[in-house]
C-alpha cells in the first residue's frame, strides 16, 4: 500500500506499509484500525510489484496464501523452495526437525 497526500506548507507526505504483516501486532496493531482510517482520510492505496526482501519462492508461497496478482521476487536472493512445518500443541515440537533441518548451517 502506498498512499501520498499533500500537507501543509507545500509537503508532500508518503504512507507505506503491507497490511498482511503483524510486526506491530506486539503493539496491538490491527490491520482492519489501519483501513478504516484509510478510508476516513480517502487514501487511496496501490499494490507493490515487487519484493526486494525475499526470494521468488517465498513471494509466490505468500502470494498464494493470501491472493492477489502475482509479484516479483528479489532476484539476488536464493529461491529455495519453502517447507510449511505445523505442530500439534506446541511451536516446541519443531524443534528436532529445524535442528535436522539446519544442521549444516554455522
Amino acid at each position: 500500500m502506498w498512499q501520498q497526500i499533500s500537507g501543509p506548507f507545500g509537503m508532500a507526505f508518503h504512507f507505506v506499509g503491507d497490511l498482511n504483516q503483524s510486526i506491530y501486532g506486539f503493539r496491538k496493531s490491527n490491520p482492519e484500525n489501519v483501513t478504516g482510517l484509510m478510508g476516513k482520510l480517502k487514501f487511496e492505496p496501490y499494490a507493490l510489484k515487487a519484493n526486494w526482501r525475499s526470494g521468488q519462492a517465498i513471494v509466490d508461497l505468500c502470494t498464494n496464501i493470501l491472493g492477489g496478482k502475482q509479484i516479483r521476487g528479489n532476484p539476488d536472493i536464493a529461491s529455495l523452495q519453502p517447507r510449511i512445518l505445523e505442530y500439534e500443541a506446541c511451536p516446541s515440537e519443531l524443534l528436532p526437525t529445524i535442528r535436522a533441518m539446519t544442521q549444516g548451517y554455522t
